[in-house]
């Protein structure tokens, strides 16, 4: 029975993800949500309390996965004593399992669109975009300048400016002006080519 809750509960999630980046959040409802898995709208209150919770539960899981893509800081400071920066760059691409990636790009740009009006949204991608990537491309970048192996930038702008292009690619992801892949790793090359090696 348990798992048939889960199955359930993991099928009402699906479904949400699928209409709320097609047809957006707030045009998505309950009975739609419940017409796609095939259930009685009655029974996704089994699961969740609200449209917002089904969406906060996503917000959760592709978080997790986040994290788990995440590249260690500690092992991006020790390539940058032994590696290329082009190579240290590389490895500030998240690895998301082919059955996460798509998802999670419809999860960044379904918040992305709700930055305005819910704080939850705006918390998610703020810890899983914007702190996140400082975090890691700002120590990354100071270590390559102490280290000499670069010339001097201001590796607070250059987060900024790479954490804003991923912004506007999670926002566009889905829509008729989603940047296809190849475009994607041009315009990362030119904004790493801002970067000038010792």
């Amino acid at each position: 029975m348990a798992r048939k809750a889960e199955t359930t509960k993991g099928r009402i999630l699906k479904a949400a993800l699928a209409l709320f980046s097609t047809d957006g959040f707030d045009a998505t409802s309950m009975r739609a949500i419940a017409k796609a898995v095939g259930i009685n709208v009655g029974s996704i209150y089994n699961h969740f309390d609200s449209k917002e919770a089904i969406l906060y539960r996503l917000y959760e899981y592709y978080a997790e996965q986040h994290r788990k893509a995440r590249p260690q800081l500690d092992e991006l400071l020790k390539l940058v004593e032994t590696q290329s920066p082009q190579k240290v760059f590389e490895t500030l691409e998240y690895g998301y399992p082919p059955e996460v990636s798509e998802n999670i790009s419809r999860v960044f740009m379904i918040a992305s669109r709700r930055v305005n009006t819910d704080p939850i949204s705006i918390q998610f991608i703020r810890e899983n975009l914007f702190d996140d990537g400082e975090e890691l491309i700002i120590p990354v970048l100071d270590k390559m300048m102490e280290l000499g192996r670069i010339e001097p930038i201001d590796s607070r702008l250059f987060a900024e400016i790479l954490i804003y292009h991923s912004f506007c690619a999670a926002s566009y992801s889905n829509t008729p002006f989603r940047i296809q892949p190849e475009n994607w790793r041009v315009s990362r090359k030119l904004i790493f080519s801002l970067i000038r090696p010792r």
